[in-house]
């Protein structure tokens, strides 16, 4: 166990290993690692949804506006939250001005 928690440490970064100070057993220095960066991947989540869903064509071409959207949807993909091909229709439809429609 004692070998096992070394080796966690000494892969983390200073701001890991803080994160596992006073820690009793690799177990518990990996609950706490995985709780850390399981907040941080909630708010990356919500981030790129916000993103997503303010995402309008303004004055950017129609090739740059769904590049933007496929973007945002190919790194919420990437962490494993997908979004629907409807609902990124749907996403598209909406970011484009009333006179576009």
């Amino acid at each position: 166990d004692h070998y096992v928690f070394l080796a966690l440490l000494s892969s983390c970064d200073l701001g890991d290993q803080i994160v596992m100070t006073s820690v009793t057993s690799s177990t518990i220095a990996w609950m706490r690692l995985n709780k850390h960066y399981t907040n941080k991947s909630h708010n990356h989540i919500m981030s790129l949804k916000k993103c997503l869903s303010f995402v309008t064509k303004d004055t950017s071409s129609i090739n740059s506006y769904l590049h933007s959207i496929l973007l945002i949807a190919n790194k919420l993909s990437l962490i494993g939250h997908p979004i629907d091909d409807l609902d990124l229709v749907i996403i598209a439809l909406n970011g484009l001005s009333p006179s576009f429609r």
